[in-house]
């Protein structure tokens, strides 16, 4: 018998939700390229993976990783970051911000955003030209990337001066069965990643749906 769409729904909750859980654990473990730091927050800390560019005073890239909400971590995509770090010759800082279904929305958004202060409070520390901010993620990564840039400006903060979106998810407002699939999501997969990380009433905020900007 066909399951229904809740079923089908729950079951890809619970893969996502065991199998980042492992993720986690990997992130905090793997060695990496780049260098390991700890964000000291109000109540909480953030760990970051740091690469420095080949000279002081260089700009600044923020970029968070993808993973649905759910899952991945600042030290899985060392290569990545540390490629772009060799290429652009900037400091890259990659942040572990918080995810669903423990942390929603905002939580990850404020981690990046405060994580963003705290680099600029240290950045005797970093080495990175404070004037030269950039921001960018993939998947789960662009939207925070996009919606931090909205919340600073609304917090009356001019932090970015560029960001780079790699296929970002920035739609939570829509219907998912009127968009069709994209690319390995299928619309009950999109459902489960909205209900891991973000509450419906808050669907069509713009710092959670940059296209409702």
């Amino acid at each position: 018998m066909e399951k229904s769409l809740r079923e089908v729904v729950d079951m890809i909750k619970d893969g996502g939700i065991h199998a980042a859980g492992a993720v986690r654990e990997i992130n905090k473990k793997i060695p990496i390229q780049g260098e390991r730091h700890v964000a000291k927050l109000k109540g909480r800390d953030v760990d970051i993976a740091y690469y420095r560019a080949s000279a002081p005073g260089k700009p600044l890239f923020i970029g968070m990783h993808g993973g649905g909400f759910i899952t991945g971590g600042s030290a899985i995509d060392d290569k990545m970051w540390d490629a772009f770090c060799k290429a652009w010759d900037v400091n890259i800082a990659s942040v572990d911000y918080r995810m669903g279904p423990v942390n929603k929305w905002p939580a990850g958004l404020l981690d990046v955003y405060e994580t963003t202060l705290y680099l600029i409070d240290h950045v005797e520390e970093f080495g990175f030209d404070v004037d030269n901010i950039m921001i960018g993620g993939e998947s789960a990564g662009g939207n925070l990337a996009a919606t931090a840039c909205i919340y600073a400006k609304q917090q009356g903060k001019d932090l970015y001066k560029k960001q780079i979106l790699i296929y970002p998810y920035l739609d939570f407002a829509s219907d998912p069965f009127a968009r069709g699939s994209g690319g390995a999501f299928t619309p009950p997969a999109f459902v489960a990643m909205h209900e891991i990380y973000i509450n419906e009433e808050n669907y069509a905020y713009s710092t959670a749906s940059p296209v409702c900007a």
